[in-house]
């Protein structure tokens, strides 16, 4: 593993020739990665020194060897990046020329407000989604600058991207506007930019959760006809199933929503989210919870979530207005609900006021609200939006459709904030800091 140095480095405002015999090679992936590949005479292990603009920083080889590939990633555009190579009696230095993004790119700003409360993740790694441009996945600093990018896909949107675990690669979901055509998939990339992996994921939307053992399972449609019995019709209704693949790509079903109970009729039953079929449970999140081996699911229109036992598809917790734990107007249109690390449920609810990020524990059979932020802001996102603990305990509230993210204290004092272009939603992503943790692919 490729280990990023915290010690600010001192690099010469000027960097030398490349010595004499000093053979580099550098293949530019694109503006944000590149790669210096040289061999030496003998096994060293190799520092390399990088600087850009006013950025310096530097990366050591885990072993000593005789074959050097070294990644540089998280580049910026538009700037000259000068490197040096350096290991027992051996030095090398050199310059990239400076490359601009390629791509209908979508802008992104971003306002420090407090930058000494600020948790310490310097990078964010989401998506800005657009009906017209398609989902653009993309790594961002602190100042809005990018960092790593993959310009979207007109007619395809994808509401999540994270780190495949266990890996330097970006996972992402992938999937057709028209949410009647069946083109879901899931992609695995390099930061290099290299496609790792794509493998269809049936009927999947939203979002999708990874196992520790590198398997993933997502939300996927299953369309029965049903008989109404307010109209003595037979109709097309959409319920959600949970799918899990393995990392063969083998598939099996863990739960479907017609074998948990009878369709229920709600306010959203008419929509076209699907088509001309009615959609009845629309589940928007998922999350594998691993000390219970479970899964915990979504049904925002109708108030519910459902932990699932992974083994035997069986609901093992149902809240809901009918549920072992009842709720009554706590939120309204959740998404990304979760168990978070302190053992609270957080998710996002979309209200008529606005967009409000909540936190609740189980006092008995009901919900008591622990934490919120937002009531008093109207920001109104609609659709998506995600609410995280960070490293030092602040909370990242993403409000979805609105195009807006705060990073904010438990005591809801606004730190630093991040907004994207109009027209564009934030989609669910993660905070990190460091583009060579993980294992190098």
């Amino acid at each position: 593993m490729l280990i990023l140095s915290l010690t600010s480095l001192y690099l010469a405002c000027q960097f030398k020739p490349i010595p004499s015999g000093c053979d580099v090679s550098v293949a530019r992936h694109h503006a944000l990665a590149a790669t210096l590949s040289l061999q030496t005479d003998e096994a060293i292990q190799l520092t390399v020194d990088i600087r850009q603009g006013s950025e310096e920083w530097s990366i050591t080889e885990p072993t000593a060897a005789e074959v050097h590939t070294i990644p540089l990633l998280g580049l910026l555009p538009y700037e000259v990046v000068g490197y040096r190579l350096t290991g027992d009696d051996f030095e090398c230095r050199g310059q990239l020329d400076a490359k601009s993004i390629s791509g209908r790119i979508p802008e992104v700003r971003t306002e420090t407000i407090d930058p000494d409360r600020m948790s310490n993740e310097l990078f964010w790694l989401g998506s800005a989604i657009s009906m017209d441009h398609g989902a653009t996945p993309f790594a961002v600093d602190r100042a809005g600058r990018f960092r790593w990018i993959r310009p979207g896909q007109p007619e395809r949107i994808g509401g999540q991207v994270e780190f495949r675990k266990g890996s330097r690669a970006v996972i992402f979901n992938s999937f057709a506007t028209d949410f009647t055509l069946d083109s879901g998939v899931l992609r695995t990339v390099s930061l290099e930019g290299e496609n790792l992996q794509q493998r269809p994921a049936p009927l999947s939307h939203h979002v999708f959760t990874q196992l520790p053992d590198g398997s993933v399972a997502y939300p996927a449609v299953e369309l029965r006809d049903w008989l109404d019995p307010d109209t003595g019709e037979w109709v097309p209704v959409i319920g959600d199933t949970i799918v899990e693949m393995d990392t063969n790509g083998s598939e099996r079903t863990v739960f479907s929503a017609w074998d948990w109970k009878p369709v229920q009729k709600h306010d959203h039953w008419t929509s076209s989210f699907y088509g001309d079929a009615h959609d009845w449970t629309h589940a928007n999140a998922l999350q594998y919870i691993e000390e219970r081996d479970s899964y915990l699911i979504t049904f925002p229109h109708l108030d519910t979530f459902l932990e699932i036992d992974r083994s035997t598809g069986e609901v093992t917790l149902e809240i809901s207005p009918e549920g072992d734990v009842t709720v009554n107007g706590d939120f309204d249109h959740p998404h990304d609900t979760h168990w978070s690390d302190d053992g609270l449920l957080r998710l996002i609810s979309h209200e008529e006021e606005g967009t409000v990020a909540r936190a609740f524990s189980i006092d008995g059979t009901q919900l008591k609200l622990e934490w919120s932020y937002g009531s008093e802001l109207n920001i109104t996102g609609t659709v998506i939006g995600q609410h995280r603990r960070m490293n030092n305990g602040n909370i990242m509230v993403n409000f979805g459709g609105a195009g807006v993210m705060h990073e904010v204290t438990p005591e809801g004092d606004l730190v630093w904030s991040m907004s994207s272009e109009l027209g564009y939603w934030l989609g669910n992503g993660q905070w990190f800091s460091d583009f060579y943790q993980g294992e190098y692919e």
